[in-house]
């Protein structure tokens, strides 16, 4: 559901840059750690035989800090078979969105208020980021110091574009709020923006 703010406010933004149409598949508590609940990868090459886009825009983690079940067998979190199962899960997927020439942005978790649950997040983050490192047309975005504190730590509020502090963060300490989305967004098209020469409209 972390998405679901970035999904709206990246339509919109695209809308307003230019020729781009954007398709918005988003689904609560769903992720990569649990195929047997939604099953993305399924779902992402349906998307890409029946719309056959241009790019791919994904945010996956918030759901995915948690234990993996393979074949009856659970793998712990952080562990070195966890991280294996789980970079093998995002190497398909990547591998799978990109065909075709497509471009991928792969959006990373940003900072979160619990310290425990940051740091679950530190660790697919920097899967995220390996695994897009070494893929062409992948771009991992680092969403930590996007919405980081001058400290480098948690920040409900942060300055806009006119240096005013506006909140970017909800209660939970979790997700965006429609302002975070659109701080995410403007982040998130910059590199397609690139590509297709699109005009990003100021925040």
């Amino acid at each position: 559901s972390l998405s679901s703010e970035l999904s709206s406010a990246l339509a919109d933004l695209a809308a307003r840059s230019g020729p781009a149409k954007t398709t918005v598949d988003f689904r609560y508590s769903t992720g990569l750690a649990r195929p047997d609940f939604f099953d993305w990868p399924a779902e992402l090459k349906r998307v890409a035989v029946d719309l056959d886009p241009d790019a791919f825009v994904v945010m996956f983690g918030a759901n995915d800090g948690q234990d993996i079940a393979v074949n009856g067998e659970v793998f712990a979190f952080g562990s070195p078979a966890w991280e294996a199962e789980y970079r093998s899960r995002v190497d398909r997927v990547m591998d799978l969105l990109r065909r075709d020439g497509r471009s991928v942005v792969w959006v990373g978790q940003p900072v979160m208020r619990s310290a425990e649950f940051d740091a679950r997040m530190d660790v697919l983050n920097a899967v995220y980021a390996a695994a897009a490192a070494g893929r062409e047309a992948v771009t991992f975005v680092d969403t930590q110091k996007l919405f980081a504190g001058p400290g480098g730590g948690y920040a409900p509020y942060l300055p806009d574009a006119s240096g005013r502090p506006v909140l970017m963060r909800q209660q939970d300490g979790i997700h965006l709020t429609l302002a975070g989305g659109e701080r995410l967004a403007t982040a998130v098209l910059a590199p397609l923006a690139q590509r297709w020469h699109l005009r990003v409209p100021p925040g």
